[in-house]
């Protein structure tokens, strides 16, 4: 991939570099043009000069001479002739009539015997009457004089030169130093996937930036860290499984061993036991289901969105309405307005229903109540009960997998998964309680916003 994008840049480069050729050779065609069209104006002033030195059928020699003086001034050799083609006077005539130190500055500008190419004719009028001819050519002037309309190509094919070396060495430096900046991140995600292809959970990518390999950094350390906690759940769940599926299941098979020995009578009782420890067995299954539920969104990305938290509440309530009216159990909304927040909806959810589901379960003819508010840059809510409250023991515990309380009936699974989504959210959950006191939970969430 280095390779690449280095050639890429040169090749933005060598685009580039062409890009200034052409452009200095337009440059370049512009000042000819400029150039020419100068000289043209010029030999359009000489012809009307040497025009306007033509009187009374005859040429004014003096005026002649002044203007075919100032033409080779302007870099032109001069010749004018007659209708006949009878030479009237030249340059060097000229140069001739001109006094000692007058035609010495005028030889030290320019060289009459050194012209470059050749005559051009231009044919002389006076009130639409040729009158004869005007040849011209260029003349080889002398000193810095001559050098001037050479300057500027001159100096354009230097600039091109050292900006070229300027610019092509740099571009070539800076193809390097961004070749390597660019793939460096790339290389060590690279390096990352293949380690956590061969079991390295634990592998993180410290990449920064805020752009798309950003992004990709950011989503590999969120996949990392998420098969790291798969593989821990599993590890412990199958612990777990294994240690409460094999208390029902040994009751269950020393009974019925029992039974087929003739140790034990098959009564109505016998069954009942039997019964009840296949309940027990369901509500394990159960259980594992919600976990396995749970740690499906534990294991993805949260999905931020507007949440009407008064509104969760009261849907919360719905599902246990009838549960709570057969225990003579009051649900209220302590909520005065509606408040929006930017949470996962569905992580948020489960967590109030496992709450109030949980309060129901300890509480017969009272009161469950849901409140909510804000704390700087977080939002809580609070889920109170009057049921039976806990002791010290069993609040130490209350959020372990697989614990169960005194009186429960449940699969201990309910409370560690409502603490393990609050993790999964960044909050956090306290649960104050006393014997025959009633319990609270309060949870705290970052208020988030969209696009997070």
């Amino acid at each position: 991939m280095k390779t690449k994008l280095f050639f890429s840049f040169l090749f933005v480069i060598l685009i580039a570099l062409i890009s200034n050729f052409i452009f200095r050779s337009l440059m370049q065609n512009d000042f000819e043009d400029y150039v020419r069209g100068v000289r043209e104006d010029r030999l359009y002033w000489v012809l009307a000069s040497v025009e306007g030195s033509y009187e009374d059928g005859h040429w004014e020699r003096a005026l002649l001479i002044d203007s075919l003086h100032w033409g080779m001034m302007l870099g032109f050799d001069l010749r004018v002739s007659d209708n006949n083609g009878t030479e009237i006077i030249d340059s060097q005539g000229v140069l001739d009539s001109l006094e000692d130190n007058m035609r010495r500055r005028m030889e030290s500008i320019i060289d009459v015997s050194a012209p470059t190419g050749d005559f051009e004719d231009y044919p002389l009028f006076v009130k639409g009457k040729e009158i004869g001819t005007l040849s011209v050519r260029g003349i080889r002037r002398r000193g810095k004089v001559a050098e001037k309309e050479n300057v500027f190509i001159e100096r354009g094919k230097e600039f091109l030169i050292i900006s070229f070396i300027i610019a092509g060495g740099g571009a070539i430096f800076l193809a390097l130093v961004f070749s390597t900046f660019l793939t460096n991140p790339v290389k060590r995600l690279k390096e990352a996937t293949a380690r956590l292809a061969k079991g390295d959970t634990g592998i993180k990518v410290d990449i920064s930036s805020g752009d798309e390999i950003g992004e990709l950094a950011e989503s590999f350390n969120f996949m990392s860290e998420a098969l790291k906690r798969e593989d821990m759940i599993r590890r412990h769940l199958s612990s777990n499984i294994a240690h409460e599926l094999r208390t029902p299941l040994t009751i269950m098979k020393a009974n019925l061993e029992g039974i087929a020995d003739g140790v034990i009578e098959c009564s109505q009782e016998q069954i009942e036991s039997l019964k009840e420890e296949v309940d027990r067995l369901i509500s394990l299954v159960e259980g594992i289901e919600d976990i396995t539920r749970a740690e499906a969104s534990f294991l993805r990305k949260d999905v931020m969105e507007e949440v009407d938290v008064k509104e969760l509440i009261e849907k919360s309530f719905l599902s246990v309405r009838n549960i709570a009216n057969s225990k003579g159990v009051e649900l209220v909304c302590d909520c005065n307005e509606s408040f929006v927040v930017v949470t996962d909806r569905e992580k948020l959810d489960r967590i109030l229903k496992n709450l109030v589901t949980n309060a129901l379960k300890f509480t017969e003819g009272g009161r469950i109540s849901v409140s909510m508010g804000f704390e700087q840059k977080r939002f809580f809510i609070r889920v109170s009960d009057t049921g039976r409250g806990m002791d010290a023991e069993e609040i130490r515990h209350i959020f372990d997998r697989f614990y169960k309380g005194k009186g429960s009936k449940g699969a201990g699974i309910g409370l560690s998964i409502v603490r393990e989504l609050v993790d999964a959210l960044g909050g956090e959950i306290e649960v104050k309680s006393g014997t025959g006191e009633g319990s609270t939970f309060i949870f705290y969430i970052p208020r988030g916003e969209i696009g997070d």
